[in-house]
């Protein structure tokens, strides 16, 4: 077997240059450690403050819209007013009415459809705060086959008439056309179309002056 020699012990020479090894390194170490801590920070610029946000001005409201003056329901006898007349024509008529008077911010206007004068007065009796204006188109005789168009205001609840009056067509006349049927002819100058519908607007205008509101345009 072969036999191990034991270590040799640190000779007393090799063990003083080993602490003084040592000794050196952790003054060395501490005076990198002082120097570090010696040093002043690099001083940075601060950053840049926000900028304001941009403030908008709140949005106004918007106006709330008057109230109307008054509430219509417009409609018109297109079968029973005369036999002479053709319901198409009733129809330019209530229409144009109706058109014109919705115009107007100071009112509330809607169609009725067809309405007998009786059937007229049983709606305004049904409504709350409607007032209900009923048209109808006659053919008179003065002379000559005149039309107008008749208007009647009904009350809401009482159907109590608060206005009625007649507009005259201008220069129409109307003819009986053939024979067992009432057509109404061309005016020469003036289509009956055209005639109905001006009609239909001067209601409308009356109306509105009952009414004491400004008239639109026309």
């Amino acid at each position: 077997m072969r036999h191990e020699s034991p270590a040799r012990p640190f000779s007393r020479e090799k063990r003083a240059r080993l602490l003084m090894i040592c000794a050196l390194s952790i003054l060395c170490l501490s005076q990198s450690l002082l120097a570090q801590s010696g040093r002043r920070p690099i001083k940075k610029d601060p950053p840049p403050p926000p900028a304001p946000a941009e403030t908008r001005p709140e949005p106004a409201p918007p106006a709330e819209k008057p109230a109307p003056a008054a509430y219509l329901i417009v409609g018109a006898d297109r079968l029973g007013s005369s036999m002479y007349i053709l319901p198409g024509y009733v129809d330019e008529a209530v229409d144009a009415c109706v058109k014109r008077l919705k115009k107007s911010p100071s009112l509330d206007t809607r169609g009725g459809g067809t309405m007998t004068r009786k059937d007229a007065i049983d709606r305004a009796r049904k409504e709350k705060d409607a007032y209900v204006v009923w048209l109808e188109v006659n053919v008179e005789q003065n002379g000559a086959e005149g039309v107008s168009i008749g208007y009647t205001i009904f009350k809401p609840e009482t159907a109590q008439v608060k206005t009625s009056g007649r507009v005259y067509l201008s220069g129409s006349r109307m003819g009986r056309g053939g024979v067992g049927v009432g057509v109404p002819s061309v005016n020469r100058r003036l289509p009956p179309e055209y005639l109905m519908r001006e009609g239909g607007q001067d209601v409308a205008d009356r109306v509105m002056g009952n009414f004491h509101v400004p008239l639109p345009s026309r």
